[in-house]
């Protein structure tokens, strides 16, 4: 056999041996939700994400998310959601359940946007920080009336603004 033809068939082996450890490879199942409309949109609308942030922020033990984003109509309106998915678990059918809460934004806007949990307030819960386009937004998680307070805002120019802030 000629060196030619043992480079290729070396070759071919290797790349068999490469499509046999390539098909090996942990498969996923989606399991959202079929007929919540940011998880499904149909052809006039859709849900653009700018930011997703994880963690437990109901203390059950499973992940929560917390979504920032765009809720588009095409040829219509534009809206600018936070909005927190609680994790509920599976339905009987493998679907995940995801309770849904919108946080108000004021006037913060899902422009170039980030999301972080952290406990702000030492009370063992995750509190959540927004930034978006040079301003930020610090919520406060509390199982009031209202679960998310903004305690704190900075405004681009770098000007403090306070509501109802008070440091732990």
């Amino acid at each position: 056999m000629c060196a030619g033809l043992r480079n290729l068939a070396t070759v071919a082996a290797a790349l068999l041996l490469l499509t046999g450890a390539a098909t090996a490879q942990p498969a996923f199942t989606e399991v959202s939700s079929l007929t919540d409309p940011l998880w499904i949109t149909d052809e006039n609308s859709d849900f653009w994400i700018n930011a997703v942030a994880p963690a437990d922020v109901d203390g059950d033990g499973d992940l929560d998310l917390a979504v920032l984003g765009f809720y588009v109509v095409y040829f219509g309106e534009v809206t600018d959601l936070l909005v927190i998915f609680e994790n509920q678990g599976p339905d009987a059918s493998g679907r995940w359940l995801f309770g849904e809460e919108t946080v108000p934004l004021g006037t913060l806007w899902a422009g170039a946007s980030d999301l972080a949990w952290g406990d702000y307030d030492n009370d063992g819960d995750p509190d959540l920080v927004v930034g978006s386009e040079g301003a930020m937004a610090l919520y406060r998680n509390e199982e009031a009336v209202q679960r998310y307070e903004k305690v704190l805002a900075l405004k681009p120019d770098h000007a403090q603004t306070l509501a109802g802030f008070a440091q732990p």
